[in-house]
């Protein structure tokens, strides 16, 4: 896979700067293109560096070791018929 253009990227696809920020930062930490929602993926060798020291500035924990996968729009059922399902922006699994 190869990285996607981002400066036609915002024209193509009417993207708000939100969804364009989050798309470019998960481009650059798969080291390749815009994967699926709720896809399940190894991030590459810089965006594993970038992950650990983001952890590490986070929770101030001991650095993990090992490639998780990652997922971008990370799919949360609803617990229960009342509530809605949910989708946050990221999450290592």
């Amino acid at each position: 896979m190869s990285l996607q253009d981002p400066s036609p990227l915002l024209d193509q696809l009417k993207l708000g700067r939100e969804e364009y920020c989050q798309r470019l930062l998960t481009m650059l930490i798969l080291d390749g293109a815009y994967p699926k929602w709720n896809g399940r993926n190894r991030p590459g060798a810089k965006g594993i560096e970038f992950l650990r020291a983001l952890d590490t500035l986070c929770f101030d924990a001991a650095p993990w070791t090992g490639a998780p996968l990652f997922v971008d729009e990370f799919e949360l059922p609803k617990r229960h018929d009342a509530e809605a399902g949910a989708a946050p922006d990221y999450a290592l699994l």
